[in-house]
């Protein structure tokens, strides 16, 4: 029988349900706010001109080696603006920060639709990186600081798993349909992925509002606060000393899965031989496994332990992009179907290790911009790599440098966690 409807004042705890049995208005906000940030990520993440841009950019007289300059430049950017703009959102609010982003992001597609020059696709990744850096650590922090205050902190992988889930499954209807958009229209895909940021920003119109600090933006005080914001940091890392390393583990299957399935993802079909047309079903399939592998994840990790099935399935990543590298045909579809499951299940518990790994909940955002810039970092170092090394044979070379050094760095990060976090 269902007990009576209580509320703990001081703790912020509400009973489940009712004496009707309905659900209690705190677990109907929970509900609601963690569709709605499904539905946000979703959108946010719907960049239809992926399985493309290679193409779009070769195609407007932008050369190989100044795709993969652009590139570098966009992870470095990303990293010079990590920070200050997590620390902007841990002041400012992550819900504020979440509306600004997904402007941003819109914004970016009119560069690559009006100006079509190296300038213009500069600007393009010089604003997603501006929008990436802003939501990139307030996403989770909001949603976690969020599930804190309503004492359903425990439904945050859950919540994580399933977002991604409908990001990647958003992404395979779309991108299967970008071959029929560009026949239409070769700006459609653009067009496409600013209006799925505008319906990210209404998601995140109808999130709760924050409690927020009495902290206004001047920009005379800025480089004091953000300097002063910083000063913890080196503290929690200190004290913390396992964070350092599980964001190290997390920057493995991040960097593989960022340069196979977007920066090398179009020059390997195309040195393989395979037709454009194909590139979108390829990567929606890939999509889908990935999804597949986010939600099996959420099983998989109540019979192994997070950081286990982090660096087993980081190892399986690097086994199969070896595999990318070494067949043709339908089994390099098959070996990068592999490489979209292994790296979907990695993804929700990495990022539950590293927020139970956080103790300051003011600092989350700002941590978590310090953990995208180590991504980034390496993102941008090995860009620059396969600048250099992505003529004619050379890629599948770089590729199996690249599988082999993440698998050595992981289990060398495995060997010095295992202890502390038995």
């Amino acid at each position: 029988m269902p007990s009576n409807s209580t509320s703990n004042s001081s703790s912020g705890r509400a009973t489940s349900e009712n004496s009707n049995g309905h659900l209690h208005p705190s677990k109907n906000l929970v509900a609601r706010t963690s569709t709605l940030y499904c539905f946000f990520q979703a959108s946010i993440g719907l960049l239809l001109w992926v399985p493309i841009f290679y193409s779009y950019q070769i195609n407007h007289g932008i050369s190989e080696k100044d795709y993969f300059q652009i590139q570098s430049l966009y992870y470095f950017i990303f990293c010079l603006l990590e920070l200050p703009t997590g620390f902007i959102s841990d002041r400012w609010g992550h819900r504020k920060t979440l509306l600004l982003s997904s402007l941003i992001m819109a914004a970016s597609n009119l560069f690559a639709i009006f100006m079509t020059n190296y300038i213009g696709f500069l600007l393009q990744f010089f604003s997603v990186a501006l929008a990436r850096s802003l939501f990139s650590g307030a996403a989770s922090a909001y949603l976690y600081e969020f599930l804190q205050k309503n004492n359903e902190v425990k439904k945050y992988k859950e919540v994580e798993g399933k977002a991604r889930s409908y990001s990647l499954l958003g992404r395979v209807i779309g991108w299967a349909s970008v071959g029929y958009m560009m026949k239409l229209e070769a700006t459609l895909p653009f067009w496409g992925t600013f209006i799925a940021c505008l319906v990210a920003f209404f998601c995140v119109k109808a999130f709760p509002k924050e409690t927020l600090s009495s902290w206004t933006f001047q920009w005379k005080n800025l480089n004091k606060d953000i300097w002063q914001s910083l000063k913890p940091i080196p503290q929690v890392f200190r004290s913390q000393k396992n964070l350092l390393w599980l964001m190290l583990l997390g920057a493995g299957v991040f960097v593989l899965v960022r340069l196979t399935q977007v920066n090398l993802y179009q020059p390997i079909l195309q040195r393989k031989s395979f037709d454009i047309s194909i590139f979108g079903w390829l990567m929606s399939a890939m999509t889908l496994a990935e999804a597949f592998g986010a939600r099996v994840s959420i099983s998989i990790s109540k019979k192994i332990k997070d950081l286990h099935l982090v660096a087993g399935s980081t190892l399986f990543v690097c086994v199969s992009l070896v595999l990318v590298t070494l067949t043709k045909s339908h089994l390099t579809i098959a070996a990068f179907m592999l490489f979209a499951f292994f790296s979907g299940v990695a993804f929700p518990s990495t990022r539950q290790l590293i927020n139970e790994a956080i103790p300051v909940g003011q600092l989350r955002a700002t941590l978590l911009s310090v953990e995208s810039i180590l991504d980034r970092v390496f993102c941008g170092v090995f860009a620059i790599a396969a600048g250099a090394y992505s003529h004619g044979e050379q890629i599948w070379s770089f590729l199996i440098f690249c599988s082999l050094f993440f698998a050595v760095m992981t289990l060398l990060i495995i060997l010095r966690l295992r202890k502390s976090l038995n």
